[in-house]
């Protein structure tokens, strides 16, 4: 009896039921292979089973209110009928989830991270939407890997970049570009980059339009085409000798050469072996072993402009061991040694072997900011970030508070960082990160790079991340994986040797 009363119950409500599991789906992580595909399945069933019930409904109804009017052959037609539109029905159905996948559900991949199997930031995409394949070289000390990308133009919209010598045309459209970046890095004994050289060779086609304004209508007339290459490299060389750790960094560019190429992939590194760099700038700490495990530095900046000023050291600081991991803290203003409130600029970075996690709390002037980081292994790491907070000095009140969290899958692990959705891969180098907007797209001719990508040099994520001209980061909090410069890595090291 009561079987009999659960079959009646669920012939009567199982719409209901299925819809309340599909509504418990959409609810599912849409990263989880199997929950993803059990999601659209379930869906495609509930309207598939919605749409055909409804139609019979609808040929039942018609066939009760008029049979007397049916003939034989009329009624084998109106059947057909029902049957293709429970066909046609499905196809919709079928078409428009498809559709909705693809535009809101499969974001575009818009760039890529690469890392060595030390976890070492190698490279970040150069242009977006290019998420390329190097080619790799390695060795027992060395890794290589080539990348080629590929400048997707809009077809929309003018440039004035080509004011100011570089054209004597007003407005210009870049359609076609293409770039190669090669980076070389060599390793210590403990896997520490020593050697970093990024080679960057860009070419794009340049078309420059002349304005006129016809009744109050603005026409452009293709004027000139120009190949244009611009040429990048930097050096970054870090020498570890006792007690004492340099840094030196070179880039030298060469841009805005004319028509010395006949296709956008024809890319030739320039030699710039006995070229004078455009910046220099090196930095050399002086460390002292105080006690078991403590060692204090002085870090200090040397410019061609101004050298050493051994007086003055930029940042002062300290090595130490913890209960449970390192801590490295430096300070720019020593007004008082250690403490949150005096120093304008201050870095520390824990690390606590217990619970497999990390910090960084980055200090300027009246704003903290802390990172909270997760090993997604033991070795390497591959800290990511679980949580942030940005507080201000004068009340001691939290301005903004993220929690974030990574899951493993069988393939990749997914985790946020910058507010993009991130995958890694593991690779035959190393890993790779795969960073996702949040917008799906129908087809490779919506995703467009803008004409400053290919224009400038040096923008992608490297000058971001680890600084390639200019200033130097130390720490690379804004990678999806964190990670640091070599000379914070061999400090941090100190005490395991």
């Amino acid at each position: 009896m009561r079987g009999e009363f659960t079959i009646k119950y669920l012939k009567k409500y199982y719409l209901i039921l299925l819809f309340g599991i599909v509504v418990a789906f959409w609810f599912t992580s849409r990263y989880n292979q199997i929950l993803y595909i059990l999601k659209h399945t379930v869906t495609f069933i509930f309207l598939a089973l919605l749409s055909i019930k409804l139609t019979l409904y609808i040929f039942k109804k018609n066939l009760y209110e008029n049979h007397e009017e049916f003939e034989t052959k009329h009624y084998r037609l109106f059947r057909i009928l029902t049957i293709l539109s429970i066909v046609v029905s499905l196809t919709i159905i079928s078409v428009v989830q498809r559709d909705y996948i693809l535009v809101a559900e499969t974001p575009p991949m818009e760039t890529c991270y690469y890392y060595d199997e030390f976890g070492n930031y190698i490279h970040g995409s150069r242009l977006i939407y290019n998420c390329p394949t190097p080619v790799v070289e390695k060795t027992d000390d060395s890794l290589s890997m080539t990348f080629d990308y590929t400048y997707h133009g809009s077809g929309n919209g003018y440039s004035n970049l080509s004011i100011g010598g570089i054209s004597l045309y007003e407005n210009r459209k870049v359609e076609i570009g293409a770039s190669r970046i090669s980076v070389e890095v060599h390793y210590t004994d403990d896997n520490i980059i020593d050697y970093y050289r990024l080679r960057e060779v860009t070419n794009y086609l340049a078309d420059d339009y002349t304005r006129t304004e016809i009744n109050r209508k603005q026409e452009y007339n293709l004027a000139n085409q120009t190949y244009i290459t611009n040429y990048y490299e930097v050096i970054i060389n870090t020498s570890f000798d006792n007690g004492v750790i340099i840094q030196n960094k070179k880039d030298y560019q060469l841009l805005n050469t004319e028509n010395i190429v006949e296709s956008v992939t024809d890319f030739v590194f320039k030699d710039f072996s006995t070229s004078n760099p455009n910046h220099e700038r090196e930095y050399r700490i002086n460390y002292t072993s105080v006690s078991q495990g403590v060692n204090e530095f002085l870090l200090y900046e040397y410019t061609p402009e101004t050298g050493y000023d051994e007086d003055n050291p930029i940042y002062e600081g300290v090595v130490e061991p913890t209960f449970d991991g390192t801590r490295l803290y430096f300070e720019n203003e020593q007004t008082d040694y250690g403490s949150l409130e005096f120093s304008s600029k201050m870095y520390a970075y824990t690390t606590n072997s217990h619970t497999n996690s990390s910090s960084f709390v980055l200090k300027y002037y009246w704003s903290i900011r802390k990172y909270d980081y997760t090993n997604m292994s033991d070795t390497p790491f591959l800290p990511v970030l679980t949580k942030e907070k940005v507080m201000g000095l004068e009340n001691q009140q939290s301005e903004d508070d993220l929690q974030l969290s990574f899951q493993s899958y069988n393939d990749f692990v997914y985790f946020q960082s910058q507010y993009k959705n991130n995958l890694l891969y593991k690779t035959d180098y190393g890993y790779r990160v795969e960073t996702y907007g949040h917008d799906g797209v129908r087809d490779d001719s919506e995703l467009k790079n803008h004409i400053g990508e290919i224009q400038y040099i040096n923008i992608n994520s490297d000058n971001r991340i680890i600084s390639l001209s200019g200033n130097t980061n130390f720490f690379y909090q804004n990678a999806p994986i964190f990670d640091m410069n070599s000379m914070m890595k061999y400090l941090l090291s100190l005490n395991s040797i």
